[in-house]
């Protein structure tokens, strides 16, 4: 492996202002770690410094850079690191150069001013919680050509906009476009892309599985989760029927999220008999289901 040198660097951009960055400078090439500058509103990235070429820009390269209107990226980076825009709420552009192939997860989370992205045409992946949070209006997004897979929450609460879904993508995450755009797109419409985890998940009750197929919203914290099994559909109330364990997860992982989920949101045992209480007004046909 090559020994890496940990740098500070200053460079000009076209405007004649200063730009510092921390970097991360190996035998053959220079990774951008992060801007040290404070009110810049302009980042040029170079394509090289001192003869080496620049190939990534790192996990929170620009993390909350409220600055920051416009970052050029050049030919030659080739990945985007995990939330290296996030919190650049003054970014209004961004053009990811077709060398970029990768973009780490909630890259550009809570870029609430973008008006207009064009993604690079070798992405395969848009990562989780890519554009989440961001809350846009109509702004204009191209999605490459080429692109195979749109991940769980990508577009969480990105804003209610038109979204053009190349023909080239074969599969999207659960909750992809929970609270976020309309999808555009010749896939069969999936309710799941609209929801959150754990629809689609597998569930056993009465020693059979079944699969979460619908969420809905009871009162309070309370959900109601719809269960298909193969003799029929059945509702399940989170979190009492969870707590009771008339509904248990298959997988133990999942089980264990639900079980710190119930934790943290009825936290104390007044919660929870409030929780049985909204249960058994749904029994009783009380409650409307949302």
């Amino acid at each position: 492996m090559s020994d890496m040198k940990r740098k500070r660097i200053s460079i000009e951009n076209t405007l004649h202002k200063r730009q510092e960055f921390g970097i991360d400078e190996y035998d053959d090439h220079i990774e951008l770690g992060r801007l040290l500058s404070v009110n810049t509103e302009l980042v040029e990235i170079p394509e090289s410094i001192e003869g080496k070429p620049i190939t990534a820009i790192v996990d929170a390269c620009f993390f909350d850079c409220a600055d920051v209107k416009k970052v050029i990226i050049p030919e030659g980076i080739v990945s985007i690191g995990a939330q290296a825009f996030a919190l650049c709420r003054g970014l209004t552009e961004m053009i990811v150069p077709d060398s970029v192939t990768e973009i780490g997860h909630h890259a550009f989370r809570d870029c609430k001013g973008l008006k207009k992205v064009i993604l690079s045409k070798n992405l395969k992946v848009l990562p989780i919680g890519l554009f989440a949070f961001c809350y846009l209006h109509e702004p204009e997004i191209i999605l490459p050509e080429g692109l195979e897979v749109i991940e769980r929450g990508a577009f969480w609460s990105a804003g209610h906009f038109d979204l053009v879904i190349p023909d080239s993508v074969k599969e999207i995450g659960v909750g992809a476009f929970y609270w976020g755009p309309h999808p555009i797109t010749k896939l069969p419409e999936d309710k799941g892309w609209h929801l959150m985890w754990p629809y689609g998940e597998k569930v056993v009750s009465a020693e059979a599985e079944g699969r979460i197929t619908d969420l809905r919203y009871l009162e309070g914290k309370c959900m109601l989760h719809e269960v298909t099994f193969e003799s029929g559909i059945k509702n399940s109330v989170y979190p009492c029927d969870y707590l009771d364990k008339i509904v248990l997860f298959s997988d133990v992982d999942n089980q264990q999220c639900m079980q710190n989920d119930i934790e943290s949101c009825w936290e104390t045992q007044k919660e929870v008999e409030m929780a049985y209480k909204i249960r058994d007004a749904y029994h009783r046909g009380l409650i409307e289901v949302k």
